[in-house]
């Protein structure tokens, strides 16, 4: 097997590094001393095409690789990691339109998000859970032709200034499925801003969900049984983090 990155890999790779070098030390600051997350650069990764490295052009994709995602997550975790974080988010959540919208839902939603005009956070962890799809207590009860939502989120985010989440609950049977709620409808807000630590300025609060009704459209990919929606989702976004933390290993080296 070979390991070597080919041609186009090494010239994704160079390209997101100038653009890391150049215009993210300026940023770092704002997002670790004032927790805020700057928006003058959204443009410009949506430029770059780093919201949707690895989908089709037809939905505003690069095209690429997986490979050349995770070198994109190495190079601007090296600079800024909580900025890599939100650029995770947006690819995580174009991996999901594109493997489980419809048509429609792929030009409303894809597009957009890799213009940078539209943000779709992701939302499974709760109060009493973070990784068992057991204890999940969010609830999506049918009610005639769509759903009502019920349930609070944790630890989500992009969520302060998302257009839409996507909602892991249980529906009537106990079945986990992923709905799509767009953060416009009556019912569903987000609560105080979360002061972390570290990785800072990405913005993470709780999602609340109170009697939120949507249409039965927005349920991802068919009823029940999408725990492997999860575990697929999932797969991705630790590629991601697994090349952030390369990233920032790379980092401390050289500062080294």
């Amino acid at each position: 097997m070979d390991f070597n990155l080919t041609e186009q890999q090494e010239m994704f790779q160079r390209a997101v590094r100038r653009f890391a070098e150049k215009e993210l030390p300026p940023l770092v600051d704002i997002m670790d001393k004032q927790n805020e997350f700057p928006h003058e650069i959204r443009p410009k990764l949506a430029e770059m095409n780093l919201y949707s490295i690895p989908f089709d052009p037809k939905y505003g994709g690069a095209g690429a690789d997986h490979v050349s995602l995770t070198l994109a997550m190495e190079e601007v975790a090296k600079q800024l990691a909580p900025l890599a974080i939100h650029m995770q988010v947006g690819n995580v959540t174009c991996d999901r339109f594109n493997k489980l919208g419809t048509e429609e839902q792929k030009q409303q939603w894809m597009i957009p998000i890799s213009e940078g005009k539209k943000l779709v956070c992701f939302a499974f962890t709760e109060p009493d859970t973070g990784s068992n799809p057991k204890m999940i207590k969010t609830t999506a009860k049918a009610d005639g032709d769509g759903y009502v939502l019920n349930g609070r989120k944790r630890f989500i985010t992009n969520a302060p200034f998302a257009n839409a989440v996507f909602i892991f609950a249980k529906d009537d049977e106990g079945d986990i499925s992923l709905y799509l709620v767009e953060m416009d409808r009556p019912g569903i807000f987000t609560e105080k801003k979360m002061d972390k630590l570290g990785l800072r300025g990405t913005e993470l609060t709780d999602v609340v969900l109170e009697d939120v009704r949507i249409p039965g459209e927005n349920l991802m990919g068919g009823k029940g049984g999408k725990f492997d929606a999860l575990k697929d989702a999932m797969t991705i976004g630790k590629l991601c983090l697994s090349a952030q933390c390369v990233g920032l290993m790379q980092a401390s080296l050289e500062e080294a």
